[in-house]
């Protein structure tokens, strides 16, 4: 799993230091299809937090945008939600 690799790289002198996960769902989203999505991603980010934690990587979350970041403002939206979130709590 995720804890392998982060195994592997460290072995290979790559340092991993941050790990991005982008394209999640609001947690405010209604009921349905999408929701579930939101859900099933929540569970996933639990797991993927725990190993953060293990392996002590922080990890920033990017979430879904419902257009394609294709102008400045696309790259400011997502450089924003990149490097002005709040830092990881310990």
């Amino acid at each position: 799993g995720g804890e392998g690799l982060l195994l592997e790289l460290r072995r290979e002198g790559i340092a991993v230091r941050r790990g991005v996960v982008n394209r999640l769902i609001a947690t405010d989203v209604a009921d349905g299809y999408v929701a579930r999505l939101a859900n099933g991603q929540r569970q996933c980010l639990a797991e993927l937090d725990d190993l953060a934690a293990r392996c002590a990587v922080d990890v920033t979350q990017v979430p879904y945008f419902d257009t394609e970041l294709r102008s400045v403002y696309g790259l400011r939206a997502m450089g924003s939600a990149l490097f002005d979130a709040p830092p990881p709590s310990s």
